[in-house]
């Protein structure tokens, strides 16, 4: 059984590298997250994790914990 899923996100006004760093960090302490990347100058967050340790919502609340606003682009 594949628990591997990946998330796209487009989160609002990341103004700079150290941000997106920050956010990085932030995901991969999740238990569960496998990978994480986020790119500032789209707003582009990318994160692949296990949905039997991780939900999406967690997902999400770990980037809003920094104060952003985040949207889904794509969940496979």
């Amino acid at each position: 059984m594949i628990t591997t899923k990946e998330m796209v996100l487009q989160a609002e006004d990341i103004t700079c590298s150290g941000c997106a760093g920050d956010m990085e960090a932030i995901l991969r302490k999740r238990e569960g997250v496998m990978e994480a990347s986020v790119d500032f100058a789209t707003g582009i967050i990318r994160v692949r994790y296990d949905q039997l340790l991780l939900d999406r919502k967690a997902v999400f609340s770990a980037v809003r914990s920094l104060g952003y606003k985040v949207r889904i682009l794509e969940e496979k």
